[in-house]
Formats: C-alpha cells, sequence, structure tokens
C-alpha cells in the first residue's frame, strides 16, 4: 500500500510473503538523511521490517495516516510501527498494490 502518495513521495506498508516479513519502507518519505537533536546525522529514509509467523495465512492491519505520521498496528498491535514521515498537502493519494490473491476489508 502507497500512502501519502504523490510529488515524487510515498511511504509504503506491506507484507513481503517472500521473507514473511511486514513492512514499512520510508525511502521515499521525505528525507534521505537528517540531524539529531546533537546534530548527528542519520538515515531517515529507510525501511523497517519485523517478521511474521510463517503458520499465519491472515495479516491484519490497522493503518493511521496524517500529514507527519503513520502507525500500523499488526495483528491487534502483536507488533507496531510508528514512523514521522515528511510530506507536502499535494502527497494525498493511496494505492493499494498485491502481487498474489488477497483480500481487502
Amino acid at each position: 500500500m502507497r500512502l501519502r502518495k504523490g510529488g515524487g513521495r510515498e511511504t509504503v506498508v506491506g507484507y513481503n510473503a517472500d521473507v514473511q516479513k511486514v513492512f514499512v519502507d520510508r525511502t521515499r518519505a521525505g528525507f534521505g538523511k537528517i540531524k539529531d537533536r546533537n546534530q548527528g546525522e542519520f538515515q531517515f529514509g529507510r525501511t523497517y521490517e519485523i517478521p511474521m509467523s510463517g503458520d499465519s495465512k491472515i495479516i491484519k492491519m490497522h493503518i493511521f495516516v496524517d500529514e507527519s505520521s503513520i502507525e500500523v498496528f499488526v495483528n491487534d498491535g502483536e507488533q507496531v510501527f510508528t514512523n514521522l514521515i515528511y510530506t507536502k498537502e499535494e502527497n494525498d493519494g493511496i494505492e493499494l498494490l498485491c502481487r498474489q490473491r488477497s483480500t481487502f476489508r
């Protein structure tokens, strides 16, 4: 799922069945690197992922999006992502993608 898509920016949230991982990819969510409060640089634009058990055929995700953050609750909070994003007003698109048979509710 591509969130806050537009103007060359987006944050991608999904499940990779090949490696059984849920991920949040913010490599195109605004900045590549930013400075922390001590003026040290760190990689802002990166992908975060968590493994899911191989026996589950259903991955339940509740996703909350606003102008500056994305929160993902996997399987009723079993795993949680909270990520800042840097968007502009025109980054208001959502795009759903899937390679295999999936059901969205």
